[in-house]
């Protein structure tokens, strides 16, 4: 009975999608241009100064994460309900009376901001259950950081 269980709910699993972003922290005190995160999807292009820029980008990644942002990316995107949509299986899917705490934890898990230590650039990688979202997400995310 258990394993009938379990084998009914491994094939209702939903679908993840995944977007990544890679791009590098500058500022205008380094003596160029303000960065464009946006266009740093399409071809990001470290430089010597994004190496001293590693504190700006600490900073940088946890705005990603914070508190602002989900409440911002709510607001214009609906976050809540795309992850707890009932098309979402229900051990992946956000519960519908979470507290604004415990979405957090959950948008905290679905995204991911690192620094690769080589290169300098910051790695953003989104997940969502529809690719449209994953990406308007991705797209979103660095808009709001570019213009911070």
């Amino acid at each position: 009975m258990l394993l009938s269980s379990l084998s009914l709910l491994l094939q209702h699993v939903s679908d993840l999608y995944v977007t990544e972003s890679q791009f590098a922290v500058l500022s205008a005190a380094d003596g160029g241009e303000p960065y464009d995160l946006a266009e740093s999807i399409v071809s990001p292009t470290p430089t010597p100064t994004a190496a001293g820029n590693y504190g700006t980008s600490n900073i940088v990644l946890e705005y990603f994460i914070s508190n602002n942002m989900l409440e911002q990316l709510e607001s214009s995107l609906s976050l809540r309900g795309h992850f707890s949509s009932k098309e979402i299986d229900i051990l992946s899917r956000l519960g519908q009376d979470i507290s604004f705490e415990n979405c957090l934890k959950y948008y905290q898990d679905m995204i991911s901001i690192v620094i690769d230590q080589t290169t300098f650039l910051s790695i953003l990688t989104i997940r969502a259950f529809s690719a449209d979202m994953s990406q308007k997400l991705s797209k979103k995310s660095l808009n709001l950081v570019k213009n911070w």
